[in-house]
């Protein structure tokens, strides 16, 4: 498929719900296998595939071991993220003292949106992801921006998705300072609008990519981000 729509690298990622369904030991072993397996197949296809590791969240210090052995030993080019886990958004309080060593390895973390418990109170027919997604991600960067995570950690270089009204568009935001190398990205990619002009602050910066062989650019902009 990947060849087909003339992808050359694409980034391996757990999707929603990720590895956390309420149960701490199985998060742990769900995240390490995730982990290794993606980690075999970059070393499979170096050329093909990079891919962002889970950690075990809302459990902190598993999460931050997790992490570790992700970034050093398995080599992945970043993290990913749910906007929520546990009902507790990115920017929780709890969640401190991980995102310090975030900041400290100067990571850089993709954010993937999930469903919140409260989707369950609204009543409504449709599919919960095609509007929670949204919901997610606007709540889990609010919460980064106004509980000043991004101000206390400007090390961690965040990467968004969002969802428009068109499905078939795919939504990249990189880090601080970087921008698309490839002029024929620069000339598909438009800006999107964040919950927040203070996110530009710092470097929290959304580009849409217009068609499926853009998205081959993300291992590559990950990847210049690595020190």
């Amino acid at each position: 498929m990947m060849d087909r729509h003339d992808i050359q690298t694409a980034i391996a990622a757990i999707a929603s719900p990720g590895v956390y369904f309420g149960d701490a030991r199985l998060a742990r072993e769900l995240a390490r296998r995730c982990n290794e397996y993606s980690a075999s197949v970059v070393r499979e296809y170096p050329d093909r595939f990079g891919f962002f590791a889970s950690v075990p969240l809302p459990a902190i210090s598993d999460a931050i071991a997790e992490a570790a052995y992700a970034l050093d030993t398995l080599k992945c080019d970043g993290l990913v993220l749910m906007g929520s886990v546990a009902d507790r958004f990115l920017g929780d309080p709890e969640f401190e003292e991980f995102m310090q060593e975030l900041d400290r390895r100067k990571t850089v973390v993709f954010i993937h949106p999930n469903v919140h418990s409260s989707n369950r109170q609204l009543g409504l027919k449709f599919p919960a992801a095609l509007f929670e997604f949204l919901a997610d991600t606007t709540r889990a960067v609010l919460n980064l921006a106004l509980s000043g995570t991004l101000h206390r950690y400007p090390n961690i270089r965040w990467i968004l998705v969002a969802r428009r009204w068109r499905y078939s568009q795919s939504h990249v935001a990189m880090g601080p300072g970087r921008s698309l190398s490839n002029r024929e990205e620069k000339r598909t990619a438009r800006r999107v609008d964040v919950p927040s002009a203070a996110l530009f602050r710092y470097g929290v910066v959304s580009l849409a990519l217009r068609d499926a062989t853009s998205i081959g650019s993300c291992r590559l902009q990950t990847h210049s981000f690595r020190q």
